[in-house]
C-alpha cells in the first residue's frame, strides 16, 4: 500500500507476492493475483510466475490488467499466458474504458477466448464516473460474442446487483464475484440483493473474492462468513463460494 500497484515490478513485485501470500495465511488453498502494472516486461512476469511456484498454494492463478495500447495482438496475449498470466481483467474507471472503446477491448476478450482464458471485468459502481464509464454495457457487449470462456463480474456490479443477476441469467458462463461489494453494502437493502442473485443463479456461478489489500483477508472472509450465515447459505453452499467454483473459473 506505499506505492502504486500500478508501477510494481521487479523484485518489488515479487517481494509483494510473498508479503500477499503470508499475510493470507495457512488456510489458502488457492488464489487469483491481479497484476495492475499494465507495463510489466514479460521477464518479471516469467519471473513471478517462477517464485509463485516454488510457494506452498496448490491452485495459483495471475490475471493481468489488460489493454489495447500493451495487447495489439493475438501473439501479445500468447506471449502473456506462455509467461505466467491465467486470465485477462478490464477496469473501466480506471482505464476510462467508454462505449467508444469497447470494440478493441472485444478483440482482447476474444483473443483470450482463443487461448481459454477467463475474462474478469471490474463492475463495481461508484464516484463520478460511475455514469460515463458504464461497465456493465462492456460486459454485456462482450458476453453477445464470447461464450466459450468464464466471464467473471467483480464485485457483483455493487449497487445494481440485480442487473448483473439478469445479466449472468442470459449467459451460462458469467460468474460473479463476492469482493468488497459484501463488506460494503453488509445491513443494506443491497445485501439482499446479493443474497437473492447468488441463490437465483446458482452458487456454482458465484466466487469469494477478498479485495486485498484494500480490505486485509481476516476482515473480508469473516464478513463473507457473516452474509451467508445471515442469508441461509448452507456448508455446501459455502464450499462452492469459497472453493470449488474458484476451480470451476480455472479449469474450465
Amino acid at each position: 500500500m506505499l506505492e502504486d500497484e500500478t508501477q510494481l515490478s521487479g523484485s518489488k513485485l515479487i517481494d509483494r507476492f510473498h508479503f500477499a501470500v503470508e499475510s493470507a495465511g495457512s488456510n489458502m488453498q488457492g488464489a487469483n493475483i491481479m497484476l495492475f502494472n499494465q507495463d510489466l516486461a514479460l521477464n518479471d512476469i516469467k519471473k513471478l510466475a517462477s517464485a509463485a511456484s516454488l510457494g506452498q498454494v496448490q491452485d495459483l492463478f495471475f490475471t493481468f490488467l489488460s489493454s489495447p495500447e500493451r495487447i495489439l495482438s493475438f501473439d501479445d496475449l500468447s506471449e502473456l499466458s506462455l509467461a505466467g498470466i491465467s486470465a485477462v481483467k478490464f477496469h473501466s474507471y480506471r482505464q476510462k474504458i467508454s462505449s467508444s472503446h469497447f470494440s478493441k477491448f472485444l478483440s482482447i476478450a476474444k483473443w483470450a477466448e482463443g487461448l481459454q482464458m477467463p475474462i474478469l471485468i471490474d463492475a463495481s459502481f461508484g464516484s463520478l464516473q460511475m455514469y460515463q464509464y458504464d461497465n456493465l454495457r462492456l460486459i454485456a457487449c462482450i458476453a453477445e460474442q464470447v461464450s466459450r470462456v468464464p466471464i467473471v463480474i467483480l464485485h457483483s456490479g455493487g449497487a445494481r446487483a440485480i442487473e448483473a443477476m439478469l445479466l449472468a441469467e442470459s449467459a451460462t458462463n458469467i460468474f460473479l464475484d463476492m469482493s468488497f461489494s459484501i463488506p460494503y453494502y453488509l445491513g443494506s437493502s443491497v445485501e439482499q440483493d446479493y443474497a437473492f442473485a447468488y441463490k437465483k443463479i446458482g452458487v456454482d456461478r458465484v466466487v469469494y473474492g477478498s479485495d486485498y489489500p484494500y480490505l486485509s483477508h481476516d476482515k473480508s472472509l469473516l464478513t463473507a462468513l457473516e452474509f451467508c450465515e445471515r442469508n441461509g447459505f448452507t456448508e455446501a453452499h459455502k464450499s462452492w463460494l469459497f472453493r470449488d467454483t474458484f476451480r470451476r473459473i480455472f479449469s474450465h
